[in-house]
């Protein structure tokens, strides 16, 4: 079972399909997206999303939307591929701690998600929820970015 964790921001294009190219390899007919809303900080502004301006908030039927209208898209290019069923998990809380906890509860074989590639400052302050992921998951993860060798 594929668990694909999705922040609505540009790399969860990239984690659909990666997670749709895993379900079609291993046969799979379901994958899970996790998209945890992180805690409402004072003074933090919630992240704007990139790619889904249209979204707002923790709306499971939005996201629910979301995410099949981008596997729909990703098919569409695919001749053989037979779209999995989608299932959304939304949440709010720490991000890695959800989907920690969602992967063992769905007893997952593999998680996907992003890196943002903070540094410095920003790493400091805010972690790195891929880092704490790996670091915690009971189950391989796979954890994608942006390709740019000049940076």
């Amino acid at each position: 079972m594929i668990v694909a964790a999705v922040d609505l921001h540009k790399n969860s294009n990239m984690v659909l399909a990666h997670a749709l190219d895993q379900a079609v390899a291993l046969g799979a007919d379901l994958v899970h997206l996790v998209y945890v809303a992180p805690p409402n900080l004072a003074g933090v502004a919630a992240p704007v999303s990139l790619d889904a301006p249209e979204l707002t908030g923790v709306d499971p039927s939005k996201i629910q939307d979301f995410c099949q209208k981008r596997v729909a898209e990703l098919c569409e290019r695919r001749p053989d591929c037979e779209p999995p069923e989608i299932r959304v998990h939304t949440m709010a809380g720490d991000p890695a701690e959800k989907i920690v906890a969602k992967a063992a509860e769905l007893d997952a074989d593999l998680v996907i998600m992003a890196t943002h590639g903070r540094s410095g400052l920003k790493h400091f302050l805010m972690g790195s929820v891929a880092e704490k992921v790996v670091r915690t998951a009971g189950c391989p993860v796979l954890v994608l970015r942006q390709k740019n060798h000049a940076g």
